[in-house]
This record gives structure tokens, C-alpha cells and sequence, in this order.
């Protein structure tokens, strides 16, 4: 009897790593699904110069614990930073630790001032985040305190389920103390190499709040950082060096700088301003990707699902899937992603002129119809849940890819703003993270105070070259990563069949290897590695470094040759005789 068992157990097991590889292979037409992830010349002389200065109420000055300038490697550095994003804040942090000046825009108000509660849903940072090791690591290179700070805004989470009607599929098992059962090994609890630390789930609110605050308390009376909440960038005149910012609406400023960071996201005007640039080769390419989505919060966990686990949940009837992340003190966010047009997604915006009784019926509609889409939800609150989806319009997210992260030796793009994936793979912010660590490094080892004017800009420019060379094959990989191989015929059911041993046994006692998600998510392994690892399943093998660093060098060079060919051309044009016609 106990061989039939586990023959049974093992024949469930295997119906549902295929039924989970099933669905990865259509997320595509599904739409968007995320899921979870388990950043011269002397300051002095750059002083801003237009209408008038701004430097009370959301500007910060900014100096060491004692009270004095931070001194370090970039202390002569002006950084203007666009966007206070999570990849513009730790950014900030990095680059103040050397020495660096910093002026942060952020044209959204201070994220400390939205409350992290259901009526913020219909705002930017409404979402919840998940950092697995690289954003952890990433925060870590400040120190550890800063991290420790972040984690006591988020949940802990280690664990991730599918739920396909009846069967469930635990996609991430975590740690646990459990005993042993049907492909799950007992952990070694003493062995911190099997015990990766779980993914911190909180919302983008209080990941820059939390990174807010230590700015604060760092950095506290002297005018090392300056800090512009409600504050747009109006234009970034590249060869000035120059931004003009609009400072809420009624005062106009204008700031020169040494470095120009673009963390500002997809729609980011700073990679706007390097695409109208004509001496540059610079091409970048944005794309709506399919599907809609809605953000909705609950106060507790709905009671048949585990509230110690992050859950796909695949709907009993129509397209859009739920995605449920536990946050901080027992509540949860549900993410709703599927097709345009369906009917979760599609129902109407209530104006505030729409009767209360037409209000109640549209809400109670609504709540029924998530009810029977998903049985597991039965027991929460799901009229407030519906309120929630009313009042929001679909969103709907977009990839972004560059052939280079810099300009010239003044500009650089970092997270969003250089790459997106619209949070197909769980990876955006940490991959963000990650180039704010990547751009501090490459900076420090090209760039010292010491030097002249002259070898400054050429170091900058060297810094960020560097720059661009390591991070656009990550870039450029997590986007092949994350939307998947297109194989065909042999190669297809190849690849359909590693997935399914992979799901199934996720490398236990040597068979296969941890699903690509787990790997994203728990390892360090750089995702160009990753990428390379599967070239096989892929229409072209990923390129070498050597291919990235000549197409990175030659997008400057290509364009200095055809301005110069143009030049040529006019001044040939002008001094050649005019012909006569015989």
C-alpha cells in the first residue's frame, strides 16, 4: 500500500509540473503577469543659475553623523539624479558615502506623505516589491544597518504556491521544520548554504520611506544633498550640461551638473534627451506590453490561502489571474493581471456624480464575479475589494531596452529608465538596485579628485563607459530571460521537458536544476550566465563580452565619423567651383 501511495503521489506530482509548464508557456498571451523575486569641474563652481534658488521645504542638506561634508573620491562631484525611486534614493546614498554632492527630482510628493493603505492603491507607488538577494546585496553595499532599516517595513516570504482549481503547486518551498514528505528533503537548519535568505515583500512607498529617513539621519544640516519632491524636469540640455526643473508649478530653476543619472523610469526624460542628441548613435526602443492590470489591498489574508506564502492563483473562469503577496503585519496586496477587456478589468470607473444605489450594484456585481473567478478569495472582504478595482483606471506595463547606459562623460541611465521587463520576471527593482551599485563602483575606480579638469571628463567618461559595458548584456539578458525562448519542433519539446523536470524536482537529489525563477531569485549568478546557459533553446546564442564592449565603443565613435563625413561634406560642397555644363 505505501508503494501505491507514493506511486499515486509521484503520478499527481508529475500532472502538475506539466500543468504549471502549460501555463508558463502561455503567460505571454495571457498578458502581463509579475512575479515575485524571491543607479567636472568644483562644486563650488557649479552653482545653480536662473530664476531663483530653492532651499527650504523638501530640500535636505546633507553631512556625515559628526556633522562635517562626507569626504571621499567624488567629493568634488555635482550628481543631479532624476526620479527618487528606490534605484534613485540608494543611488543617493551610495554616492553621498564617497563624498559626492547630490541634488535628487522627484516630480511625484514625498512617498512618507501616501499612506500605505488601500486608498493609495490608485497612486505610483501602490504596488508591492519584492527584493531577493541581488536588492538585499545591493542596499548591503551602503551598510548593513540601511538594510536592516528596509526590513523592518516588509514581510518575509520564502514560500510560493500555485493553485490550478483544486491542485496546488509549491513552486518555492522555503525553509521549514516540517517533516519529511514527497520530494522535499529535510533541510540542514545549521547549513546557512541551504537556507537563502526569504524575499522581503513590502510596498514601494515604504522601501523609499525607509530610505528616506536614513538620508535624513545621515545626512542632516549641510549642503551635500539637496532633495525636490513635486518637482518636473522640464528639459536636460545635454551639451550645457544644464536642467531646467519646474518647482511646483510656480518657481523655475535651473541646476548645471558633473553627472546626470536618469532614474526617472520607462517615460524617462533624461533617455529622452539622449535619443534627440545628434551625436550619438544612441537608439532606444519602448513597448506597451499586452494585458491590464488592477491593485487591490486587503487588511488579513484571505483564510483559505497560507499567509506565509506568495500565491499565483489561475481563475476558475475568465483570463485574469490573481496574484497575492502577504505584506507587513498580516495584510496582503492582490495584484489582478489579464486581457484587455475582461470583466474584472474592464468594469467601469464610479464618477463621483453616480448614485449610491448604482454604486452598491457595480460593487456587489463586481465582488461576484471575483468570487466565482476564484473560489480560494471566499471569506475576505471582497466588496471592498471590488470599491478598489472601481475607482482605478486598468494600468498596463511596458519593456524598455538601450544600446548603451551613458552619454558621453555626463549622463547615465540606471534601473527602469535603461531597462524593463514590466515586471514579467519579479527582477525590475532588483535589477535596479543593482546598477546603482554597478555605476558607485565604476566611478570610483575611474574617477579621483586629484586630477585635473581635463583628465575628470575623460575619467567620467571612461566611468561610465565601464559602466555601460557591464550592466547592458544584464540588461539585455533579463529581457531575453524574462520573455523566453521561442523554440520550435525538437527543440521545443526539449525545452518543455527540462521545464518539467526542473518544476518537478528543482535539482533535489541531482536531478535538474532549480527553476529559473528560484535561480533568479536566490542566487547571485549574473543573468548574461543564466542567459548563456540556454542558448541552445534560443533563435541566436547570446553575445560575448567582446561583441557588447565593441558596440558600446562604437555607438560615440560611429556618430563622431558621420558628423565628421557631414562636416566634410558641407565645407567640400562650399568650396568646390560650380560646374559648367559644356
Amino acid at each position: 500500500m505505501i508503494v501505491l501511495e507514493d506511486r499515486r503521489r509521484l503520478l499527481l506530482t508529475l500532472s502538475l509540473g506539466l500543468l504549471q509548464l502549460l501555463l508558463l508557456s502561455t503567460q505571454q498571451a495571457v498578458g502581463f503577469v509579475p512575479l515575485p523575486t524571491t543607479i567636472p569641474c568644483s562644486a563650488n563652481s557649479r552653482s545653480p543659475v536662473g530664476s531663483t534658488r530653492v532651499s527650504t521645504g523638501s530640500s535636505l542638506a546633507a553631512v556625515s553623523e559628526d556633522k562635517q561634508q562626507q569626504q571621499g573620491p567624488l567629493e568634488n562631484m555635482q550628481v543631479a539624479i532624476a526620479g527618487a525611486g528606490p534605484t534613485g534614493l540608494l543611488l543617493a546614498h551610495l554616492l553621498l558615502q564617497k563624498g559626492a554632492r547630490v541634488a535628487l527630482y522627484e516630480s511625484r510628493a514625498d512617498p512618507r506623505r501616501i499612506a500605505a493603505s488601500t486608498s493609495s492603491s490608485k497612486s505610483g507607488f501602490a504596488y508591492a516589491l519584492g527584493l531577493g538577494i541581488r536588492g538585499r546585496s545591493a542596499i548591503r553595499a551602503v551598510d548593513e544597518s540601511l538594510w536592516q532599516a528596509v526590513r523592518q517595513k516588509g514581510n518575509e516570504c520564502d514560500r510560493f504556491r500555485l493553485h490550478i482549481g483544486p491542485f496546488r503547486v509549491q513552486l518555492r518551498a522555503g525553509n521549514t521544520n516540517k517533516k519529511r514528505t514527497f520530494f522535499r528533503r529535510r533541510r540542514n537548519n545549521n547549513n546557512p548554504k541551504q537556507q537563502p535568505e526569504p524575499s522581503l515583500l513590502l510596498f514601494q512607498t515604504d522601501l523609499c520611506g525607509s530610505l528616506l529617513e536614513e538620508l535624513e539621519q545621515r545626512y542632516s544640516s549641510s549642503s551635500q544633498l539637496q532633495m525636490f519632491f513635486s518637482s518636473r524636469i522640464l528639459e536636460c540640455d545635454l551639451a550645457k550640461q544644464r536642467i531646467t526643473i519646474d518647482r511646483n508649478k510656480n518657481v523655475t530653476i535651473v541646476q548645471a551638473y558633473d553627472l546626470l543619472v536618469g532614474c526617472d523610469g520607462v517615460n524617462s526624460i533624461v533617455r529622452s534627451a539622449m535619443k534627440k542628441a545628434t551625436d550619438t548613435a544612441f537608439t532606444a526602443d519602448k513597448q506597451t506590453l499586452p494585458g491590464e492590470f488592477k491593485v487591490a489591498r486587503l487588511e488579513s489574508i484571505p483564510p483559505k490561502l497560507d499567509p506565509t506564502s506568495v500565491a499565483l492563483l489561475i481563475p476558475k473562469t475568465g483570463t485574469t489571474t490573481a496574484f497575492l503577496e502577504p505584506t507587513i503585519e498580516g495584510s496582503c496586496c492582490i495584484l489582478f493581471a489579464g486581457r484587455e477587456g475582461d470583466a474584472i478589468l474592464s468594469s467601469p470607473t464610479i464618477s463621483t456624480s453616480t448614485e449610491q444605489t448604482s454604486s452598491n450594484n457595480k460593487t456587489r456585481a463586481l465582488a461576484e464575479t471575483i468570487a466565482a473567478s476564484f473560489p480560494l478569495l471566499e471569506g475576505a472582504d471582497l466588496d471592498h475589494v471590488a470599491d478598489q478595482l472601481l475607482a482605478q483606471k486598468p494600468g498596463s506595463a511596458s519593456s524598455v531596452t538601450c544600446n548603451t547606459y551613458h552619454y558621453r562623460s555626463s549622463v547615465a541611465l540606471a534601473g527602469d529608465a535603461a531597462h524593463a521587463t514590466g515586471g514579467v520576471s519579479g527582477q525590475g527593482v532588483n535589477s535596479a538596485l543593482l546598477d546603482a551599485v554597478a555605476l558607485r563602483d565604476c566611478l570610483l575606480e575611474y574617477y579621483t579628485t586629484s586630477s585635473s579638469q581635463n583628465r575628470n571628463d575623460q575619467a567620467l567618461q571612461s566611468a561610465l563607459e565601464a559602466y555601460s559595458k557591464r550592466q547592458v548584456p544584464e540588461g539585455k539578458a533579463l529581457y531575453d530571460l524574462s520573455f523566453g525562448p521561442k523554440p520550435r519542433g525538437l527543440k521545443k519539446l526539449l525545452f518543455l521537458a527540462k521545464g518539467f523536470r526542473d518544476t518537478v524536482f528543482q535539482g533535489r537529489w541531482g536531478i535538474g536544476k532549480p527553476p529559473l525563477q528560484t535561480l533568479l531569485t536566490t542566487s547571485m549568478e549574473p543573468f548574461s550566465s543564466i542567459r548563456r546557459r540556454m542558448d541552445y533553446y534560443y533563435d541566436t546564442p547570446f553575445p560575448d563580452d567582446d561583441y557588447f564592449d565593441s558596440a558600446i565603443s562604437s555607438v560615440y565613435d560611429d556618430a563622431s565619423n558621420t558628423n565628421s563625413n557631414n562636416e566634410a561634406e558641407k565645407t567640400n560642397a562650399t568650396e568646390r567651383p560650380p560646374q559648367v555644363r559644356q
